[in-house]
């Protein structure tokens, strides 16, 4: 039996688990005489073990074709709580496996009763349906032939779909309902327990109807007899007819054509125009068409501008230059010739960084002749970076067989598009200007943010470690690791190594920390560049500044002021795409002798910007994520029964130091999927800068969102 363990990553956790499913299926096989080889799960052959997310964005699920997945909900993989497994199940049962029969266990050490109490209302569905298994009970058997196919297609039917969870709390309501009149005060009261579960399904459909879920559920908690009870169901029956009405059937979601703009980039004829016409089905806007024309927009002008011209692969690098930004997908082969068969002087890995380079939110795929496996290995060992094997497609396969993985594929294209689209507008959370902005280097540091933090935090450690040294006067041309404080050559710019880069970036980090001290002592953050070369004098052996040190070498935004005499020529830095360390050094700076002070007194208009943010519910529904010293909501019982937060809850004791710690956690927690939505509501909010008034506060409120500046001159 093929069988599919996902887990945390926790050795004497996994090793317990796989030897308890183990040693249940061998108790399992004797007793009804299926032991043999083919079902042996003891062996590597059937048995795979998923410990960690970037190990399951890569398995191979339909390789593989698991009979049965043990899942453990406390995967802890991303969101730290009980429920991570079951959004893992949840993809599993509607993309990897969607067209798949197979068994689906949940492995817990918490129970049944208190995993469904602790659980996330979207996520009990799941508890109620599929096994579950308490590996703490030392009595019990796992399961391995839990429900029939037919079974398993009802539940995908009734708990899955948006419609068959709407029909299954009708059917829960009915029951309930025709139950309700012969009961005594206290059936009464199990009745309402088991509405209050009903309407918690139902708010998950709340945006499908005009009810209230809150309204509905103080009705019913303040309810006292049978008619107060009855009117509830009556309402909730309209509210369910109502959801019905309005919810979206489901296969015309699925077929609706996606606004992302698809461009193709392929020099066979014949797969061109099969990609066409497959993303065609699912994108209003294809290039090139099947007619072989591509619709060539103009840079900075409207769409109505554009033209139409026939596409030519040798045109594609100047294609992807001029046109990248435009599109969300990006398809890619691996190798391009021309007509007569020789190569031509690009391939698609130069095209991948070029649109890394150009539009790093772009969904790129690759579609080549060669197996994906391959291909993968040819990536890491050229570019240094590792692509999910789900991003790439093989030709190999034949044209039917590859139509329908790219197909399969939509629904996670368009889930990547949505997430890069709003990853577009969010904290930018490293410059984009000069050397950040060379080729190759957007992705790089992309990837140093996130996927590969230790590598920048030892960059950044020792950049620290330089910038104290400074400060305290110590820092010499010969000091170590600082290499005179060498900054990136500019004739480096096209060709820039990702190993050259590395190795420049403690010593671009030192020199940005300087740069920032120095404008922070001036009002208008302004660097006399004759008094700064003076100091860098000391540590390097730069002999002279231009706008080019500023802007292309340390990546700064900013503005500069050249006159004749040398002694007031300055560099003005704008605070905005900067590292997280290099805002709150910034802001430390700023804020001096002023933590104490209660915004109500200092600012009352900083005072009713900050309690307009808290009233918020998703501010106070992900607070505790913030990690903050202070709780700005003085009765968290009430809001909780009220669902909905009034200035009168808001503590006024906030001051001007809690307000700065409550940005500067969302711009320390940039990572965190809960940050989106308050970084959303702080903007929003203070979108009039007019009235904030604090330079502190307005930078931090800049650095949430990326600034779009134009490219800066590498004079």
């Amino acid at each position: 039996m093929r069988t599919l363990l996902i887990c945390n990553n926790i050795k004497t956790s996994i090793d317990f688990i796989s030897n308890k499913i183990k040693n249940d299926w061998i108790k399992t096989a004797e007793a009804d005489k299926r032991k043999s080889q083919d079902i042996n799960i003891s062996s590597n052959k059937y048995f795979e073990i998923i410990s960690e997310k970037s190990i399951y964005e890569n398995f191979n699920f339909e390789k593989f074709n698991p009979e049965i997945i043990f899942i453990v909900p406390e995967i802890n993989w991303e969101r730290n709580g009980l429920n991570d497994g079951y959004k893992i199940a949840l993809d599993i049962l509607t993309d990897k496996l969607k067209n798949q029969f197979f068994q689906l266990v949940f492995l817990s050490v918490i129970d049944y009763e208190n995993l469904f109490k602790n659980s996330e209302k979207d996520d009990r569905p799941l508890i109620e349906v599929f096994p579950h298994f308490d590996l703490l009970d030392n009595k019990a058997t796992i399961g391995f032939d839990n429900y029939s196919e037919i079974h398993f297609k009802l539940i995908k039917l009734l708990v899955v779909s948006s419609k068959g969870r709407i029909l299954r709390v009708e059917h829960d309501i009915g029951k309930y309902h025709s139950n309700f009149s012969g009961k005594d005060s206290e059936g009464h009261q199990n009745i309402k327990l088991d509405l209050f579960r009903q309407i918690d399904e139902l708010s998950l459909f709340q945006v499908w109807t005009t009810q209230s879920m809150s309204e509905l559920y103080n009705e019913l908690e303040n309810s006292r007899d049978l008619k107060e009870i009855n009117a509830v169901f009556y309402k909730i029956g309209n509210c369910i007819n109502e959801i019905k009405t309005n919810l979206p059937n489901e296969k015309s979601v699925e077929n609706k054509k996606s606004d992302f703009n698809v461009l193709i980039i392929e020099d066979d004829e014949r797969y061109r125009n099969l990609f066409s016409e497959i993303f065609s089905q699912f994108y209003h806007v294809v290039n090139p068409n099947l007619k072989g024309e591509i619709e060539m927009f103009p840079q900075y002008v409207e769409k109505a501008n554009s033209k139409i011209v026939g596409f030519d692969i040798n045109d594609a690098i100047d294609i992807i230059s001029t046109q990248a930004k435009k599109y969300q997908i990006i398809i890619l082969d691996l190798l391009y010739k021309r007509k007569n068969g020789s190569w031509l002087p690009f391939n698609g890995l130069d095209l991948y960084l070029l649109v890394r380079r150009i539009n790093p939110h772009a969904a790129i795929r690759l579609i080549t002749s060669l197996p994906r496996e391959v291909v993968g290995k040819i990536i890491k060992t050229t570019i240094q970076e590792e692509i999910p094997l789900s991003h790439v497609f093989t030709k190999k396969v034949g044209y039917e067989e590859l139509k329908n993985n790219i197909e399969d594929r939509i629904d996670e294209i368009n889930l990547e598009c949505r997430k890069k689209e709003k990853s577009k507008s969010v904290y930018s959370h490293f410059p984009k200007a000069g050397v950040f902005n060379w080729p190759s280097i957007p992705g790089l540091m992309n990837d140093l943010m996130n996927s590969r933090q230790k590598v920048y935090y030892e960059a950044r450690k020792q950049s620290m470690e330089l910038f104290e040294l400074y400060r305290q006067k110590q820092l010499t041309i010969e000091t170590k690791n600082w290499k005179k404080g060498e900054l990136p050559s500019l004739q480096k710019k096209n060709s820039v190594e990702q190993g050259y880069f590395l190795d420049k970036l403690p010593k671009i980090l030192t020199h940005r920390l300087i740069a920032i001290d120095q404008a922070c002592k001036h009002p208008e953050f302004k660097i006399m560049t004759q008094e700064y070369l003076d100091i860098l004098k000391y540590f390097t052996n730069i002999s002279a500044i231009n706008k080019s040190y500023f802007t292309s070498k340390l990546g700064f935004n900013g503005t500069d002021y050249d006159v004749i005499d040398p002694q007031y020529n300055y560099f003005q830095i704008s605070f905005e795409n900067l590292f997280p360390e290099e805002i709150n050094i910034i802001i430390n700076e700023l804020s001096k002798n002023k933590e104490d002070l209660l915004l109500k007194d200092f600012n009352n208009d900083l005072y009713l910007f900050f309690s307009n943010i808290l009233c918020d519910l998703k501010t106070y529904e992900n607070w505790d994520e913030l990690k903050l010293d202070f709780n700005p909501y003085i009765d968290k019982s009430y809001i909780d029964n009220k669902g909905e937060i009034t200035l009168s809850q808001i503590s006024k004791d906030l001051t001007f130091k809690k307000l700065e710690n409550f940005l500067l956690s969302l711009i320390n927690n940039y990572s965190n999927s809960f940050v989106e939505d308050i970084a959303i509501i702080v903007t929003n909010i203070g979108i009039h800068k007019a009235l904030i008034k604090n330079t502190a506060i307005s930078i931090l409120i800049d650095n949430l969102y990326e600034i779009d500046s134009p490219e800066t001159s590498e004079n």
